[in-house]
């Protein structure tokens, strides 16, 4: 009765809010509540924070200005990207602005943003940033940078197939499966930390909460099939927590935790342009511009499977030069294979100078 009074006047001139931050996983839902949230809010799939229904009902509710502070996962999460469609298309979402980095709510491990939106207003939708927290008073906004597409492909374009190391409901169960027991029933396991460019480490590896001299796994019915298969070939292995692009190329077996993504169909690319082109310049600076908002405490950025797949690569590379980058990089991977010291940096050079000339 009530929507209906408010829905019958018009609505509110402007709705502004904070609403709660609860994940969909500590969100404890009867099958009714889930049926009733699917009937209300469609946009809303996959495991999403609540913070999401708040959002539609406000953009709903408002007849003109809504304005909400929310996490940063709403420009970025696959499971708001309904709602942010929805958003933009249909309730006149035109801003984000990150004021992740000023500790607006303290001791949280949120990274909020704030979002307005005017449903009278035909406004394109963009991203800003602050010089300082003060500039908020006085709409001191910078937009942020848009990467130009023309002459790049995302990597799922090119047929790359990206897969992730565990969810987290198997990150748990493979667990039980971890040890530090080297023989023909275990193979190496490693996770994102333990992940450097062209060269990756299973020693005083980080698990769950535990910690492993020397990791290892044992392969048996607790891990499924294709897992094993993914594990057991060879694969680029991408670190998900990080401040520049951590891959390498892996051709014996290794299992990987959560966190942990890997290229595992190479399309008949050589892996090694595929390695290349993932560990230069250009894909740390794409990640860094075009998923600022992924970003975390110290510099961190944190990256799925997602996020890999939207990658973007040089169009149309003549082989000769995707064979040059491979066999630069082939020769950084021998080089780190030898030594994980050994300085690489005119070699990787060498990779963003070709590069330079394809983007």
């Amino acid at each position: 009765t009530w929507f209906s009074d408010v829905f019958a006047n018009g609505g509110f001139d402007i709705v502004i809010g904070n609403p709660p931050y609860v994940s969909a996983v500590n969100m404890a839902r009867s099958n009714d509540e889930k049926l009733l949230y699917k009937k209300l809010y469609p946009e809303a799939t996959g495991a999403y924070d609540m913070y999401v229904l708040f959002l539609l009902l406000g953009a709903r509710l408002s007849s003109n200005v809504y304005c909400w502070i929310i996490p940063n996962k709403l420009l970025v999460a696959d499971y708001a990207k309904k709602s942010l469609s929805k958003l933009k298309d249909e309730y006149g979402l035109e801003r984000s602005i990150d004021v992740s980095i000023y500790d607006v709510f303290k001791n949280a491990c949120v990274y909020p943003i704030i979002v307005l939106g005017n449903k009278l207003s035909s406004s394109q939708f963009n991203s800003y940033y602050l010089d300082d927290y003060v500039d908020l008073t006085y709409n001191k906004l910078n937009k942020k940078k848009s990467v130009e597409e023309s002459s790049k492909i995302r990597l799922s374009q090119l047929g790359l197939k990206v897969c992730s190391g565990a969810t987290g409901f198997e990150a748990q169960k493979i667990k039980e499966n971890v040890c530090e027991i080297e023989n023909s029933h275990t193979i190496p396991f490693t996770v994102s930390g333990n992940i450097d460019r062209y060269v990756y480490n299973n020693t005083n590896v980080r698990y769950m909460k535990d910690k492993y001299d020397k990791a290892y796994i044992y392969l048996d019915s607790n891990i499924t099939e294709s897992k094993q298969y993914m594990w057991k070939n060879p694969k680029i292995v991408i670190a998900g927590m990080t401040k520049q692009i951590e891959a390498c190329y892996v051709d014996s077996p290794l299992a990987i935790g959560v966190g942990v993504y890997a290229i595992y169909d190479f399309a008949g690319y050589d892996p090694f342009y595929i390695l290349g082109v993932l560990n230069s310049k250009h894909t740390t600076e794409f990640l860094i511009t075009e998923f600022s908002d992924k970003h975390l405490a110290g510099g961190y950025l944190a990256i799925n499977k997602s996020t890999i797949e939207q990658f973007l690569f040089p169009k149309n590379v003549p082989i000769e030069i995707q064979q040059q980058i491979a066999n630069i990089a082939k020769s950084i991977h021998f080089a780190k294979r030898e030594d994980s010291s050994n300085d690489t940096r005119k070699e990787e050079m060498m990779i963003d100078n070709i590069l330079d000339t394809l983007y």
